[in-house]
């Protein structure tokens, strides 16, 4: 791998949001590391990245298996020379019913993949993030964090927690590492999680991954600009 070269890893970088944003960093010159249990999406947002000029590793990846994290971490750590951008995505949506209904096996794939398998990721890929002269670190959070709503339980519990987290790693961080953590809240997007919980809603009322994904590309280079201001 090209040391110069900026990477960029994602999780649920196969459709939706993931895949939008894959696709911006592709034209803005990122080797995109794709990680995702949908095989099949990978393959078709690898085709669009390639159309765009760009290029991408897939990575084929459950992250319900918590722990087998450390391994593929180092994994990773062995391929990269550094990660340039690491967006912490995916999103497990699990069962909307009353929280006291829930199974334990939708409630463990839930936390497991919201929350524990990006905590384990973060911890195992902060130091190919420091490797970079400058790096990027994104939590992609849902409203539902911060207005939890009935029957939406381990989903919003799982989310409240990676909210958490990100706002703790970026206390922690932001004046002592070259890692810039961003917390964007998206609008509501006709993602395939969105579709499970809502179907039949019209969609032509939701905003676009594509225009989503521009809005957070143009949020993260305001803020890179203006702590660039506050060190000048």
């Amino acid at each position: 791998m090209v040391e110069s070269q900026k990477y960029a890893l994602i999780t649920g970088g196969s459709r939706g949001f993931g895949a939008s944003f894959a696709c911006l960093l592709a034209q803005k010159g990122y080797h995109l590391i794709l990680l995702s249990k949908q095989k099949k999406g990978l393959t078709e947002t690898d085709d669009q990245v390639r159309k765009l000029g760009g290029n991408a590793t897939l990575i084929p990846f459950d992250l319900r298996n918590v722990d087998l994290i450390d391994a593929l971490a180092f994994s990773i750590a062995e391929r990269f020379p550094h990660i340039d951008l690491l967006m912490l995505n995916a999103a497990y949506l699990g069962q909307l019913r009353p929280l006291t209904h829930i199974t334990n096996e939708f409630w463990d794939d839930c936390i497991s993949t919201n929350l524990t398998s990006h905590f384990r990721l973060l911890r195992g890929l902060e130091p190919l993030l420091k490797k970079a002269p400058q790096s990027d670190l994104i939590f992609v959070n849902d409203a539902l964090a911060e207005n939890p709503q009935p029957f939406w339980g381990p989903y919003a519990i799982s989310k409240a927690g990676f909210l958490a987290m990100a706002h703790i790693y970026k206390a922690e961080t932001t004046s002592v590492t070259n890692i810039n953590t961003h917390i964007f809240t998206p609008n509501p997007m006709p993602t395939h999680l969105r579709d499970k919980a809502m179907p039949g809603e019209d969609k032509n009322a939701l905003a676009s991954c594509d225009e989503e994904a521009l809005r957070l590309w143009t949020e993260m280079q305001n803020t890179t600009m203006k702590e660039l201001k506050k060190t000048a």
